[in-house]
């Protein structure tokens, strides 16, 4: 995996766009069009708020976001952060504890991210919560 860049924030709104600005150049730097740009920072923003809301609500957090390159050309984009345990893409989240349950109105958000991005995987390992979108490279010229 080639490494392209990262950068870690303070786990807080204000720190949405500085994130959108990387992903975004990252993306634009490895062919990806304005149109599919916009698209993946969508979805990039939709996780980060579900992370901000679920995960690393009423703390001192820190969110890192990597972009690299796989070994078939795939960017990847890996999402870290050291909040509760929390996977957006399971309904009935296997990491909350009865007491932490969620009730149905508060599910988390991830039709865009789902339908805008191929692969997404959310784990947790060495207490940080990992989201992972793998994107297919831009067809070529």
């Amino acid at each position: 995996m080639e490494a392209l860049g990262e950068i870690s924030r303070p786990a807080n709104a204000g720190s949405v766009n500085d994130f959108a600005e990387f992903v975004s150049e990252h993306l634009k730097d490895s062919g990806f069009s304005d149109q599919r740009t916009q698209e993946v920072v969508l979805s990039m923003k939709e996780a980060l708020g579900n992370i901000l809301r679920f995960s690393c609500s009423g703390g001192d957090y820190i969110i890192e976001i990597a972009c690299s390159l796989d070994n078939m050309g795939k960017l990847v984009i890996t999402i870290n952060d050291n909040g509760k345990p929390f996977n957006m893409l399971i309904e009935s989240d296997p990491f909350l504890t009865p007491d932490d349950a969620l009730t149905t109105d508060e599910r988390p958000s991830t039709k865009i991210m789902k339908r805008s991005v191929g692969n997404i995987e959310c784990k947790r390992y060495e207490d940080k919560n990992i989201t992972t979108f793998t994107l297919q490279p831009p067809a070529g010229p």
